[in-house]
């Protein structure tokens, strides 16, 4: 008997199984890089938003001044929720400059700053004027939030309130302490000013 050229029924189906497992791999790892992608994009995101906050920070700490707060005793130029009578949710208030000429009502350029930790939110809050009623424009800042303090430390010593002095109006530096969903403790130490 003749023999036929070509392949066998099993020869086929050995082929086929071959190619259905090469195309789940491929399919497999397609799937995992695409959501190793959404993690990382979400992980790359959540990051932006703690560096924006700390360039906030940053920027409203260093451009602190040393002005009397509103609502205040009138001699306190920063405050945070551990001042006698300030809002729970309080975690800095404060004054700062740079705001640029004739952005207010007499042209001081002073602006108010507040940030609060609401629900899970760190919220800053800017008035236009240092004395300007109610909480100004709010933007919120991070999310996931769970515990924002903050303290001062003033010739090497961290205190939760700041007691100015004659030759010392400010501090040296703000402590800020806060504890993130995703990044866990985070601690900061903001200068003000230049520092000395």
């Amino acid at each position: 008997m003749r023999r036929r050229a070509g392949f066998t029924l099993t020869e086929v189906l050995i082929a086929l199984t071959i190619f259905a497992l090469i195309a789940a791999a491929g399919t497999a790892v397609m799937g995992v890089s695409i959501d190793s992608r959404f993690a990382v994009k979400a992980a790359s995101e959540r990051l932006a938003e703690v560096q924006r906050m700390r360039a906030l920070l940053k920027a409203d700490v260093s451009q602190a001044v040393a002005r009397p707060l509103a609502g205040g005793d009138g001699i306190v130029p920063l405050r945070t929720r551990a001042t006698v009578g300030a809002d729970p949710t309080l975690v800095l208030a404060l004054t700062r400059t740079g705001a640029g000429v004739g952005l207010d009502e007499d042209g001081s350029g002073l602006i108010g700053i507040e940030y609060h930790l609401v629900e899970d939110r760190l919220e800053r809050r800017v008035r236009p004027h240092p004395d300007a009623p109610g909480p100004g424009v709010v933007q919120v800042v991070a999310t996931g939030v769970t515990v924002a303090e903050a303290s001062f430390v003033s010739l090497g010593v961290d205190t939760p309130v700041f007691e100015p002095r004659i030759r010392q109006t400010m501090p040296d530096a703000v402590r800020l302490r806060l504890t993130l969903e995703t990044y866990g403790s985070l601690d900061q130490l903001l200068m003000i000013g230049s520092g000395r």
